[in-house]
């Protein structure tokens, strides 16, 4: 294997390594993020939405205790 052969190869593995990383970095905030609402609505509420809640079913915010 030539110079320039090696070269793109570390570069194309660099590369993937990034995309990949990007993309699991991704996920994880994600899942993070929906557990943090789904925790801190039950915590407000006490409601349960089931083992898998639809994230798009939960609201943006908690609601206050202000009432």
């Amino acid at each position: 294997m030539d110079a320039g052969a090696l070269v793109l190869s570390l570069v194309l593995t660099g590369v993937g390594f990034l995309v990949l990383y990007g993309v699991i970095r991704s996920a994880v905030a994600s899942a993070l993020e929906e557990h943090y609402r789904t925790v801190r609505w039950y915590e407000a509420t006490g409601e349960w939405h089931g083992k898998k809640p639809d994230p798009r079913a939960l609201p943006s915010s908690v609601p206050s205790d202000e009432a």
